[in-house]
């Protein structure tokens, strides 16, 4: 990462891949970045950017104005980011950051990844993020 903009390489390719940084996230704070062994995770103040290093090629989602940044992990090859609304997350070949929303008032209990998959687990539901098709899968709790 340099003051304006993100560096990435993967071992499938020879070359620097690069993400220029805008210009609020130049001004603003530094960009958090988080390194796995096959994904990339930075988060700055308006968008989350996530490389895949198997791909070779940066993914973007624009931050809501509002929203905060609450917690972010990453493992092996899956990345969650979450925030009071949302949470999103990016996997190893994923083309785009899946996202799902909160339901009013349901609160967060814990936040988990390992090498595949994230969960989230609220009052209300589990939530897992499945790395592989970059989607969610919402279990009810009162069905377990």
């Amino acid at each position: 990462m340099t003051t304006d903009r993100l560096l990435a390489i993967s071992t499938f390719a020879s070359n620097w891949i690069d993400e220029p940084l805008q210009l609020r996230e130049v001004e603003s704070r530094k960009p958090r970045a988080f390194v796995s062994d096959f994904v990339i995770l930075v988060v700055t103040v308006n968008r989350l950017l996530g490389f895949d290093r198997k791909r070779n090629t940066w993914v973007q989602t624009d931050i809501p104005l509002h929203d905060r940044i609450i917690r972010a992990e990453i493992d092996r090859s899956v990345a969650v980011v979450v925030t009071p609304e949302r949470a999103w997350g990016f996997g190893v070949g994923s083309a785009f950051f899946g996202s799902i929303r909160f339901r009013r008032g349901e609160n967060i209990v814990s936040v988990e990844t390992s090498a595949q998959n994230a969960n989230i687990l609220t009052d209300r539901r589990l939530l897992v993020f499945k790395s592989v098709t970059s989607t969610w899968q919402e279990i009810d709790r009162s069905l377990y």
